[in-house]
């Protein structure tokens, strides 16, 4: 910031990973790929000197084949900004502590499919995350009341939502 008439204000802000991206379709640890890089909430790659603890936890976004990923550029396909956009929207609402992402597959041109931390799958269409997270927020009600756990839920078609539960032990199925 400039301050006339002589001085400049400079301020450093240090670029926070909130994922790993790969253009691979499957990754088993990012910390040991050369695919895979860490990308910030804005999109820029980064790859670190050193790998922290923490970078373990973060999601992975995969299949990101339809650009090349080089450090220090800011990703442009709309696929892996829907996917930084859903990791965002997601933090915000109390589902973090229902529904943790650990990975989006972008390799479909038509869906994102999210699997979080109890390996529920969910499918996600490119538009209008907000009203399909809401309804994923109802399905996650549903199995709580229900004692229920979601295996895999299609969020891309808005009625008859096709969703299978996991089988519970005892049940016989």
């Amino acid at each position: 910031m400039r301050k006339l008439p002589c001085e400049i204000d400079i301020r450093v802000v240090e670029r926070k990973p909130v994922a790993w991206i790969t253009s691979e379709k499957e990754i088993s640890d990012p910390f040991a790929s050369d695919a895979a890089f860490l990308v910030d909430a804005r999109g820029v790659l980064m790859k670190e000197k050193k790998l922290l603890p923490e970078y373990l936890g973060l999601p992975v976004i995969s299949g990101c084949s339809s650009e090349s990923l080089e450090a220090g550029k800011v990703v442009e396909s709309p696929e892996a900004k829907t996917a930084l956009e859903l990791l965002r929207l997601s933090t915000r609402s109390f589902m973090q502590m229902r529904f943790q992402i650990r990975e989006i597959d972008v390799s479909e041109s038509y869906r994102l499919l999210v699997t979080d931390k109890n390996h529920s799958r969910v499918m996600f269409g490119y538009n209008d995350l907000e009203t399909q997270l809401r309804r994923l927020e109802q399905f996650l009600v549903y199995c709580d009341d229900s004692k229920q756990e979601l295996a895999t839920l299609n969020l891309l078609v808005q009625r008859n939502i096709p969703v299978t539960f996991a089988p519970t032990a005892g049940r016989g199925y």
